[in-house]
């Protein structure tokens, strides 16, 4: 990309500051690679494993077990 064509009317500190960004930027990618987004589940497994437990409660009705904090659960 050339940064000359691409600046339009910026004032020379801030073509400066574009040219030196752009190779900073361009050089890291280069150097390191793209950045990579490690995503983390939203529920973690103990909290799925909770929630299954208490789906199964509700199927068999039993209302007392279902009211339990979801600590006590097996």
């Amino acid at each position: 990309m050339n940064m000359a064509k691409t600046a339009v009317s910026h004032s020379g500190s801030e073509e400066s500051w574009i040219l030196f960004s752009h190779v900073i930027r361009s050089s890291a990618e280069e150097v390191i690679g793209p950045a990579k987004r490690v995503r983390k589940p939203w529920l973690s497994t103990d909290t799925i494993a909770v929630l299954e437990e208490k789906a199964k409660v509700k199927i068999q009705n039993n209302t007392m077990k279902l009211k339990l904090p979801s600590c006590q659960f097996p």
